[in-house]
């Protein structure tokens, strides 16, 4: 990691992380958070088939390469030697989020959700 800044946080609070996610206080060099969810949401009071990841496409594509990050020429000029903060209030972080207080290099994060309602008067 270049250009190398403290982060002073005084208080940080978070309520809810969930679904693969985090929340990291320091630095880090990689994160590689994954995600598979299924949901199925059925009117009836028992849901009677079983679902499997690997019956359901998205679950199973092949994703782009990411792209190649683009140079950019800048000059960073620091004039402290931390970033202050007095007080962080987070709501949640899900599927395979990250709430990080501090550096990071690189990110390569995949979140795949497949939602399937089933209502009554389609059975």
């Amino acid at each position: 990691m270049t250009n190398k800044r403290t982060a002073d946080v005084h208080q940080a609070d978070m309520t809810t992380i969930t679904i693969g996610s985090g929340l990291l206080i320091g630095d880090l060099v990689h994160y590689h958070p994954r995600a598979k969810v299924l949901a199925v949401q059925e009117e009836t009071r028992t849901f009677q088939e079983f679902i499997d990841f690997e019956d359901l496409p998205i679950f199973n594509a092949q994703l782009s390469p990411p792209k190649p990050p683009i140079n950019i020429d800048t000059t960073i000029i620091h004039h402290h030697s931390s970033i202050r903060v007095q007080n962080v209030h987070i709501k949640s972080a899900s599927t395979a989020g990250l709430v990080q207080i501090g550096g990071i290099d690189y990110v390569d994060g995949e979140s795949r959700l497949k939602h399937i309602r089933i209502l009554e008067s389609e059975q």
